[in-house]
């Protein structure tokens, strides 16, 4: 292995490069060791870890506490401010799963990157759904807001078969805020190694790294355990816990490998392979979430500790509250031989009354007079009173160093107008949304971690199951499309013509218009982060006011209405102004947090749109009342075309009838003439007789 060089004297990193003689000598897996106990070892990391260890024990309330001036506070004499407050940010930075998104960077109309950008969304929210998501990074956040930092690492478990793999598995874990370490660094881009430590037991450890080394593995520890080094099993532990081994996995970004090692096998790697997937910042894990950190260090201080002088004071005006409290009852003196009254205070045990033998003599001596001698409480009761007023100007005080308003924390007041509760809201939600900003962050990190596993390692039957999609491969469409040209040709000369083929289902021909499965994926092979921002929806992380919601729902749609109302008549007057339109309108839509899910939708109709407008225009549309006029005088015409023809048609009947009777008149005419000149009994032939 290449030996570090020697860093500038400013860098932060020479403590851990230094690698002794003796762990040459042991082999490569000494130096790793020799690093991680370094680490675990620097100064600063050891006060977070004990502070981060005392912050969990007050919130759990858990043991007895030493104030500043040395007194003494059990856990029932605290006001757990801590708690309160922990648990008021708790849902406030992450309440539920979000919604992964994911979009082409460059929105060109590109067929293929927006069917794979769908792909990716519904696999990611497909991931999100079938693991316990929303409980990792609710311990993420739990670390965040008490020992001040919390991460999770995104692992890839394929299942295999011999030496196959069978299934691909993606999953976040949570990481607990001990068991991960790195280099001292000044911010997350000097971070030369991120390590995150195991416990296994030997059946596990033969079943990962062989008997051999398994057999080599100290197995005295278990999870919790707080013996750094691995040396020794916990005092703690019970006979029913099982002794496992300590095993570091340690990401080197330097070597582009990952190093399994463990403090019981210094002489060689349990494992060294290459990164099971090539992330884009190489490291299983988002950049962690921590609390407040300078500019000299990662290891952050924890937001207790900036208010916990606040939170000691409290709790001792709440220790002595308690005692006033306690001594708040009455006291006194009485005659022993007045037994009517020992019988009446035996009844009542707030009191604390004491028998006095010789009252006369009391009496004189002491200046007592009457039957009873009260003791008095009056300096009690007022020393109380400031107590309890103390203590309400210290948690003032303590809500302005944590920023905790009485609007988030659902206190206020019935004098209070709504413009001031809404100006108290918008204060407090202000210190607490970069916290809101950062988990959101850590949340898109973790799941474009996940998207890189799917677009690297699962095949494309994985993909169509998470994703519901329906896809052809290029083989299919090809062969669609080849049955489509043969039935286009014509029949060859002397053939009879081919039956026509069977028409393609309309699902089919919708299918063929869209990407294959293997321009996808050639897309995604490719580097997913380059050509997609994946992210996840604003405040989906937290839980959301319904009215606000309905509210900005109503105000989405009343908006993109009157949008088109008024466009839609400069469309009719001028086509040409479409494309302006349209990216007017995705310019409001994109505005609106809730109009994300039917922004492709409006997209699609705005693209059809800039392409009904390019088409050449239809020609006007005639007047209804000028063609109903027209139709009625075709109609009128057509009625007195038909009534002379009919008319012309009856005179000729008539002109026939009446040439037929002249001439059946001359013919009788001619027939008496015959009949005048011919011998009696002649008639001529023809004539009826």
């Amino acid at each position: 292995m290449k030996k570090p060089t020697k860093s500038r004297k400013a860098a932060p990193e020479s403590v851990y490069e230094t690698v002794t003689r003796a762990d040459e000598a042991m082999g490569p897996a000494a130096r790793w060791i020799t690093e991680i106990e370094a680490s675990q070892k620097d100064a600063k990391r050891t006060d977070y870890e004990a502070a981060g260890k005392r912050i969990i024990a007050r919130y759990l309330s858990e043991g007895r506490g030493t104030l500043n001036d040395g007194v003494v506070v059990a856990p029932s004499q605290r006001m757990n401010l801590l708690w309160a407050n922990v648990e008021t940010l708790k849902p406030a930075i992450f309440a539920r799963t979000p919604k992964a998104t994911a979009q082409p960077r460059n929105r060109d109309g590109n067929p293929v990157a927006r069917t794979a950008a769908m792909v990716l969304e519904r696999s990611a929210n497909a991931l999100l759904d079938r693991q316990p998501f929303a409980m990792q990074m609710g311990c993420v956040r739990d670390d965040r807001l008490l020992p001040g930092a919390g991460t999770a690492i995104v692992e890839y478990l394929p299942e295999t078969d011999d030496a196959s793999v069978t299934r691909h598995n993606a999953t976040v874990r949570h990481l607990q805020w001990r068991d991960w370490l790195t280099n001292r660094a000044r911010s997350w881009n000097e971070v030369r190694w991120f390590a995150y430590r195991a416990y296994v037991t030997k059946p596990e450890a033969e079943k990962r790294y062989g008997a051999e080394l398994a057999d080599a593995l100290a197995y005295d520890q278990i999870e919790g355990g707080d013996d750094k080094n691995g040396s020794s099993r916990p005092a703690d532990a019970s006979p029913g816990d099982r002794d496992k081994a300590v095993v570091w996995c340690i990401w080197s970004k330097d070597d582009n490998r990952v190093y399994h090692v463990s403090p019981g096998c210094k002489s060689k790697f349990l494992l060294e392979a290459e990164p099971p997937c090539q992330f884009t910042g190489f490291f299983p894990c988002p950049r962690p979430l921590v609390a407040t950190v300078g500019p000299e260090s990662t290891i952050p201080t924890a937001d207790f500790r900036q208010y916990q002088d606040q939170a000691n004071e409290i709790d001792m005006l709440t220790g002595r509250i308690y005692s006033l409290s306690t001594a708040l009852r009455l006291k006194g003196l009485y005659p022993a031989s007045a037994n009517e009254i020992k019988r009446l205070l035996a009844e009542n045990d707030g009191e604390v009354m004491i028998p006095v033998e010789n009252w006369a003599q009391f009496g004189e001596q002491f200046g007592r007079t009457g039957v009873v001698s009260w003791l008095p409480i009056d300096m009690v009761a007022q020393t109380l009173t400031q107590c309890i007023a103390a203590r309400q100007q210290a948690k003032q005080a303590l809500y302005e160093v944590t920023g905790i308003s009485d609007i988030v924390r659902g206190a206020t007041s019935a004098s209070e107008t709504a413009t001031a509760q809404q100006i108290k809201s918008q204060w407090g939600s202000l210190r607490i949304r970069e916290t809101q900003r950062e988990m959101q962050r850590f949340c898109a990190d973790a799941i474009r971690l996940l998207v890189e596993i799917v677009a690297e390692h699962y095949t494309p039957e994985e993909l169509a199951a998470m994703s519901g999609m329906s896809l052809l491969t290029a083989q299919q469409k090809a062969q669609i499309q080849q049955m489509q040209a043969m039935a286009a040709q014509p029949p060859m000369p002397g053939m009879p013509p081919a039956p026509p083929p069977p028409p393609i289902p309309p699902e089919v021909a919708k299918l063929l218009k869209e990407p294959t499965w293997d321009e996808v994926m050639a897309l995604l092979r490719s580097g997913v982060l380059r050509e997609f921002a994946i992210d996840v929806e604003t405040d989906s992380t937290i839980e959301p006011d319904q009215r606000e919601e309905q509210a900005a729902r109503v105000e989405f749609v009343t908006a993109v209405t009157q949008f088109l109302t008024a466009a839609t008549p400069v469309l009719q007057t001028a086509p040409a102004l479409a494309p302006l339109m349209g990216e007017l309108l995705l310019f409001g839509v994109r505005g609106f947090r809730v109009g994300a899910p039917v922004e492709s939708e409006i997209e699609q109709a705005v693209k059809m749109i800039e392409q009904a407008s390019e088409r050449p225009p239809a020609p006007p549309q005639p007047d209804p009342t000028l063609e109903a006029a027209k139709v009625k005088a075709a109609a009128e015409i057509e009625r007195a075309g038909m009534e002379t023809q009919a008319a012309r048609e009856e005179h000729a009947g008539t002109m026939a009838e009446l040439a037929m009777k002249g001439r059946i008149d001359a013919m009788r005419l001619q027939q008496q003439a015959m009949q005048t000149q011919a011998p009696p009994g002649f008639l001529p032939p023809g004539l009826p007789q």
